[in-house]
């Protein structure tokens, strides 16, 4: 337990400290946290039990029983496209980078040793969702606002470190709440000072500049409630979640920039009454607008899991690099996912379960339709998926703890659309699409 915790410790320092881990949120929120909830289509805000939960609905974590520790890794890779009026061939954006991302999850129910009392054991469970890697930039450009790009995929990579971490506390043995919180480097201050030196009569150049950034982390909060039915009957086939996450926005350095210049005479003379030019330092380089989520989970089987949820989204908030908001500003979105899964046991002593899972839902667009000068382009999207999960113990004698290999498959489809742009000085009709796909893997240790 001590080792545990210290693993705890440092993560959660690492996270405040790195002001360069700039996207925290979006690729749980698009991809999923791990292969199980992945896999069921990320309805999971009845589902918990295991360390997703942290993100989902952190009182779903008072369904976890022992320890477990999860690592793992997710790839996304984006094949997408756009097509201009009076080019036959479309701008192919398949050559866009992959996103790799190592995972690891954490989840207890503080009984691995005699480090706590019974009063916290009883009742107080923790789980932590952690990935860390390079990240397909999204939602902000490094672009004119005007000019086109895909505004949900922009093919620069940022640093990826994301950290939720989540308690549950039973009320009873059907009623838990939760809280948790993401530590957010979001606060980046940055100011830059650049010296231009001009040679007469050569017109050589010399420029020096430095840049001081200083980092302010922030904590952002979720919280949760999990209900099982009250009636011993349904006590565990049947439940309601209802989960609540703040809005997260990231910034690599937000301030300001000095540019003074020097003239140098032949004479060894200086001229220095220009005026010095200052221009705003904005880096906005990641935003997960602040949502809400009601789930159900019922098993019609004793060995089957069927969850739907509604989540809601308020895309409202957004702004761009510069923050800038647009014109018109963006809509809030509900999406309904669904998710299943089915777990065939075996009577072997070695070889346990076998668990198969699927999921979809299709999320609608919160960038409204544009005939105007913004050129923000987005896509409705159909996302199905697929997973699953192995559980052994004291394979051939040498892992003697349960392991649990678990996998899951996603294709996100979005669906093409056509800007027509007809009121945009600068550029014509525009169609855009494609799909990505994304695998994740874990290895779970329980102890």
């Amino acid at each position: 337990m001590r080792q545990f915790l210290s693993i705890l410790t440092a993560l959660a320092f690492l996270a405040m400290a790195s002001p360069a881990a700039a996207q925290v949120s979006q690729l749980f929120e698009e991809f999923g946290v791990s292969p199980r909830d992945s896999a069921m289509g990320g309805a999971y805000t009845a589902v918990g039990g295991d360390y997703a939960a942290a993100f989902y609905n952190p009182a779903g974590l008072f369904l976890i029983e022992g320890s477990h520790a999860h690592l793992g890794y997710r790839v996304v890779d984006p094949v997408l496209f756009m097509r201009f009026k009076g080019h036959s061939v479309p701008m192919n954006l398949a050559d866009y980078p992959s996103t790799e991302v190592f995972l690891l999850g954490l989840s207890t129910d503080f009984k691995l040793s005699g480090a706590f009392n019974n009063a916290i054991t009883d009742r107080v469970n923790f789980g932590m969702a952690f990935g860390v890697g390079e990240y397909l930039k999204s939602y902000t450009g490094y672009v004119d606002p005007y000019t086109p790009y895909l505004f949900r995929y922009y093919e620069r990579m940022v640093s990826l470190l994301s950290l939720y971490l989540g308690f549950s506390i039973k009320l009873t043995d059907w009623l838990a709440v939760g809280a948790g919180f993401v530590p957010a480097p979001s606060d980046a201050m940055a100011r830059a000072m650049v010296r231009s030196d001009i040679y007469l009569p050569t017109m050589t150049m010399k420029t020096t500049q430095a840049q001081i950034t200083r980092a302010f982390s922030k904590v952002e909060p979720l919280a949760g409630i999990f209900l099982k039915w009250p009636g011993n009957a349904w006590r565990d086939r049947l439940a309601l979640g209802i989960a609540w996450r703040d809005q997260v926005e990231t910034n690599d350095g937000k301030g300001e920039a000095v540019t003074k210049m020097v003239i140098h005479f032949p004479d060894g003379s200086t001229y220095t009454g220009l005026d010095t030019v200052t221009v705003p330092i904005i880096q906005l380089t990641g935003f997960s607008p602040m949502q809400a989520s009601a789930g159900l989970m019922i098993k019609p089987l004793p060995a089957m899991t069927v969850s739907i949820d509604e989540v809601w989204k308020n895309w409202r908030e957004w702004i761009n690099y510069f923050e800038m908001r647009p014109a018109p500003r963006l809509h809030d979105t509900w999406t309904t996912k669904a998710g299943i899964e089915h777990v065939f046991s075996f009577d072997q002593d070695w070889f346990q379960t076998v668990s198969v899972r699927g999921g979809y839902y299709y999320e609608p667009s919160p960038v409204p339709a544009q005939d105007g000068p913004w050129n923000l382009l987005d896509n409705d999207k159909h996302v199905g998926s697929l997973g699953l999960g192995v559980r052994v113990s004291n394979l051939l004698g040498v892992i003697v703890v349960p392991v649990q290999m678990n996998f899951s498959y996603q294709e996100h489809i979005l669906v093409q659309k056509h800007l027509s742009n007809n009121r945009d000085p600068q550029f014509g009709p525009i169609d855009y699409g494609g799909h990505l796909w994304s695998f994740a893997g874990t290895l779970e240790i329980s102890f």
